[in-house]
């Protein structure tokens, strides 16, 4: 309690005894999460490092009954959940950019025309909702900013871009028989 106390009092040489007393449980825990892909070795160790202080800092010496292992232990698997969270947060914006980007990319190359011309040629064929959903692609709008646009959920906007995709190829295989 006392290298607690006088980490709080300023006595910052006092932490790297506590750091070195914890290190096997640092490390461990910090191994336990780079393990199930939270993050590199590195990161998990400074996050592991960062809430061992945050526990000395926060630690109230004066309750009974908790000791500073456990209360270390707890702090220190919340914040390396914290990080998985994160990581895994980054990761799902990632696939939905990438996802949308890969939507785009098929309108642009499908049948090999334009988008007016595109656009022009299908258009006859699609319901209202798939044209509307069309139009917001060619303006280069995001599946989430379609969806909002037409006040409607992504899904509904992916089903309706699968759907002008199956048209568009018809209609493209049907292009190319006339001029073969």
């Amino acid at each position: 309690m006392k290298l607690i106390t006088n980490v709080k009092n300023g006595k910052n040489e006092d932490f790297d005894v506590i750091r070195s007393m914890y290190d096997p449980l640092i490390k461990d825990m910090a191994k336990s999460f780079e393990d199930s892909g939270s993050g590199s070795p590195e990161d998990l160790l400074d996050e592991a490092e960062r809430a061992l202080l945050k526990a000395v800092l926060s630690f109230d010496t004066e309750k009974e009954g908790i000791t500073f292992g456990l209360y270390a232990k707890i702090c220190i698997r919340n914040a390396l959940i914290s990080v998985r969270r994160a990581n895994a947060a980054r990761k799902k914006k990632q696939s939905k950019a990438k996802r949308e980007q890969n939507v785009k990319f098929r309108f642009s190359v499908a049948g090999g025309l334009g988008a007016a011309e595109m656009l022009t040629k299908i258009e006859k064929s699609l319901s209202p909702y798939e044209a509307q959903v069309l139009r917001e692609f060619f303006d280069s709008k995001s599946a989430s900013e379609v969806a909002l646009s037409l006040g409607t959920s992504e899904k509904s906007v992916y089903n309706a871009v699968f759907r002008i995709r199956r048209k568009a190829k018809e209609l493209s295989a049907e292009h190319r028989n006339d001029h073969e």
